[in-house]
C-alpha cells in the first residue's frame, strides 16, 4: 500500500536518527523500526486490524508502542478507540519519540504487571469523567502476555480479571513458537491467520 509510503519513511528515518544519537540508550530490539519495510509492515497490519473492528463498538488498545494503531485509525478508520501503556517515564525512550512525532495521544496510565497470570492489569482512568469499560480490549503483540497466558488456568484468571474492563479480547500474537502457548488453550476463540503477515489473532468473549 502506497498510503503509508511517505509516514514509513519519516518514521524509520527519524528512528534512524534517534538511537545512532543515543547509542546508550539504546534497546537492540528497537533496530527494526528504522528498517523501512518493517515499519510499513506496521502501518499496513493496523490498517488490516482496523478494517475488522464494527464502527459501533467501543475499543482500548493496551500497549501503545510507537503509536501504528492510534495513527492509522485517526487518519482512515475514526474508531472509538482508546489505548493505554505504562506511564511515560517507565517507556522507552524511542516510543515517547515516535508518539509525539505521530501525534499520537495516550489517553490512560497503565499499572505495572508483576502476577503470574496478569490479574493485576490494571487501566487508570478518572471514573467519574471516563469511560469505565469497554467493548473489546486490544492486545497487539503485547510482550508481557508472553509470559503469564502460558496455562488454562491463567487464562481464566485473567479473563475472570478484565471481565471488569471489557466483554471480549483480542490478541495479535506472532505466529512462532516462544511467542505465546498452543492455541488449544484458546479452545472458543476465533482463530485467523493474518495473511500475508506471520500473525495470528485470537478473538474471544469473556
Amino acid at each position: 500500500m502506497n498510503k503509508f509510503r511517505g509516514i514509513s519513511e519519516r518514521v524509520a528515518d527519524t528512528s534512524m536518527e534517534f538511537l545512532m544519537r543515543r547509542p546508550y540508550i539504546a534497546d537492540l530490539n528497537n533496530i527494526q523500526y528504522a528498517n523501512f519495510n518493517h515499519v510499513r509492515r506496521m502501518f499496513q497490519f493496523s490498517d488490516k486490524i482496523l478494517s475488522t473492528l464494527k464502527t459501533d463498538q467501543t475499543y482500548i488498545n493496551i500497549g501503545t508502542g510507537f503509536g501504528f494503531l492510534e495513527y492509522t485509525n485517526k487518519r482512515y478508520h475514526q474508531l472509538n478507540l482508546k489505548t493505554c501503556d505504562l506511564p511515560p517515564d517507565a517507556i522507552d525512550p524511542l516510543f515517547i519519540k515516535m508518539q509525539k512525532f505521530l501525534r499520537v495521544k495516550q489517553d490512560y496510565n497503565l499499572g505495572f504487571m508483576k502476577n503470574i497470570d496478569a490479574t493485576d492489569l490494571t487501566i487508570k482512568f478518572d471514573p467519574f469523567n471516563d469511560y469505565t469499560r469497554w467493548n473489546t480490549a486490544i492486545f497487539n503483540r503485547f510482550v508481557p502476555l508472553r509470559n503469564t497466558l502460558i496455562s488454562k488456568q491463567n487464562i481464566e484468571n485473567f479473563n475472570r480479571h478484565m471481565k471488569k474492563y471489557v466483554d471480549n479480547i483480542i490478541i495479535h500474537t506472532v505466529n512462532d513458537e516462544g511467542y505465546y502457548p498452543s492455541l488449544d488453550l484458546f479452545p472458543d476463540a476465533k482463530i485467523e491467520y493474518m495473511l500475508p503477515s506471520d500473525i495470528i489473532s485470537i478473538e474471544y468473549s469473556i
